[in-house]
């Protein structure tokens, strides 16, 4: 007999937003289109905004229901999560993030099956893949990037080195349950991942060591025009992949203003990546940004 494939067997992902922000959250809109693309699928919650989010949960029937965590919210959603865990003891939750990246022993005594450190579409889509094959339980243990409550808290996998093998990312979904948000004119994109600098004050510095000590920068090859190589922290989009998700989203939802929420939009004094983009975004796509 042959073994169905995973589009004929595809996992249903929640993913619980605390409330409307008016910065799309990028994190769970490249999760939900790295599930997507892998033949599941995948909707959204707004706790702020939902009456009866049991009721929702009930309906939508998920398999997985996850979560993107920064410190502070994460308390708010470990208590929700508590609460699932008790109503819906068959469905598996994660959470990921920068409070899980940082502060990973944290699954050891909160109320969530697995949690997620660093950059995560290939994690969860392995999660998920498994999970739809029938692994459970120490099955899952060798995932890379994930950590468990009785098991390991894992290493982290190589960096994506191609952010143009990325699938667009499903900001239509969350929109739909945050209309408030979708139809705010001012939209939020990022051109590149990381950024060289040490700042004591910021974030970046302690996740790049992360990945140095780990290995995981990834393997170091040639990205085609203006873009530098994979194999480091700092990466970008080509800028056809960035006139591409602009103009994409601009078919179906307002775009006004643009934010460009890059850790550094500008990463040398001489960049042709730059130099690019001032010549094709006017003409192109011609919206006002800040960055």
């Amino acid at each position: 007999k042959k073994k169905p494939k995973i589009k004929d067997r595809g996992l249903r992902v929640l993913f619980v937003i605390d409330g409307e922000d008016f910065i799309d959250p990028m994190g769970p809109a490249y999760l939900l289109s790295a599930a997507k693309q892998a033949g599941h699928e995948g909707d959204v919650m707004v706790l702020s905004s939902s009456t009866s989010p049991f009721e929702e949960i009930r309906d939508y029937k998920p398999h997985i229901i996850a979560y993107s965590a920064v410190t502070g919210t994460h308390q708010l959603y470990f208590r929700f999560n508590k609460r699932i865990r008790e109503y819906f003891p068959d469905v598996f939750t994660i959470m990921g993030g920068s409070h899980p990246t940082y502060y990973p022993e944290c699954v050891r005594y909160q109320p969530i099956d697995a949690i997620c450190a660093g950059e995560g579409e290939g994690a969860f889509v392995e999660l998920l893949n498994r999970l739809a094959g029938g692994e459970r339980g120490e099955g899952l243990y060798d995932i890379a990037n994930l950590g468990f409550p009785h098991g390991p808290i894992n290493p982290k996998r190589d960096l994506v080195g191609d952010l143009d093998t990325l699938p667009l990312p499903d900001r239509d979904a969350i929109f739909r349950k945050a209309p408030r948000m979708g139809n705010f004119p001012l939209k939020t994109f990022m051109t590149s991942h990381g950024c060289p600098f040490p700042c004591s004050y910021c974030f970046e510095p302690v996740l790049k060591k992360m990945y140095r000590e780990e290995k995981a920068f990834g393997e170091r090859k040639e990205l085609g025009k203006n873009r530098g190589s994979s194999g480091k922290y700092e990466r970008r989009h080509s800028i056809d992949r960035v006139v591409l998700e602009i103009l994409d989203l601009k078919k179906r939802w307002p775009v006004e203003f643009i934010k460009f929420e890059d850790d550094l939009f500008v990463l040398a004094k001489n960049d042709p990546w730059l130099d690019e983009f001032a010549e094709r975004y006017p003409k192109e796509v011609g919206i006002p940004f800040n960055a």
